[in-house]
């Protein structure tokens, strides 16, 4: 089987192309053995301690190489910069911006869209949060208005609500302890995962 070497920012992204791509691989819908790096930013490949990733890409120049990054604010920006790094480091790979390789965002982006839809009342009672909290003051602080939580909290808050209160529950929230495959958290059939569904297939057949 042929390999296939895809670089991640974080540990949850990391959790999440991996048991994505387990279960294409066992749906036969794609046909590479797949190994997920976690890089610690997007921006690491293109610096001098990314050089261990580049090497990783060079010796795989037989298989595939996939970037799945954060798109954030400026999508067309972050893809300029990143395609510079195939010229300047004679490297070769494939790239896929979070969360649907157009739209501003990040994984957590992706991870909204793809809750399972019985506990959209977690997220539906998150953004109330949020929109009652833009309608505060807060003296002392400047600009008065309170900093909305990220969407990195967001995600906590949601698995949060969803799992029990011991250690070993609490274990579940954190990045490296995410089961994507639990059904009762997480929708990998979603609508929202299409697009990382299509790019994987696509480069990994």
């Amino acid at each position: 089987m042929k390999k296939a070497e895809l670089f991640v920012e974080g540990k949850s992204d990391k959790l999440l192309v991996e048991q994505y791509c387990g279960k294409l691989l066992k749906e036969q819908l794609i046909n590479y053995e797949v190994e997920v790096h976690c890089t610690g930013g997007w921006h690491v490949i293109g610096s001098p301690q990314g050089e261990s990733f580049r090497n990783i890409m060079k010796r795989n120049a037989a298989g595939k190489n996939l970037l799945i990054l954060d798109a954030d604010e400026q999508p067309s920006q972050r893809v300029a910069d990143i395609l510079q790094w195939k010229t300047l480091y004679q490297i070769d790979f494939e790239l896929f911006l979070f969360p649907d390789n157009q739209s501003c965002g990040a994984v957590e982006t992706l991870l909204e869209r793809i809750i399972n839809p019985a506990n959209q009342c977690v997220i539906d009672c998150w953004h109330q949060y949020e929109d009652a909290l833009s309608k505060q003051t807060i003296a002392w602080k400047v600009p008065p208005t309170p900093t909305c939580p990220s969407e990195k909290s967001k995600i906590y808050g949601y698995l949060e609500a969803l799992v029990g209160k011991s250690d070993s529950e609490k274990k579940k929230i954190k990045d490296e302890g995410r089961d994507f495959t639990n059904v009762q958290h997480w929708d990998l059939d979603s609508k929202g995962i299409l697009p990382l569904k299509e790019f994987l297939i696509s480069h990994l057949r």
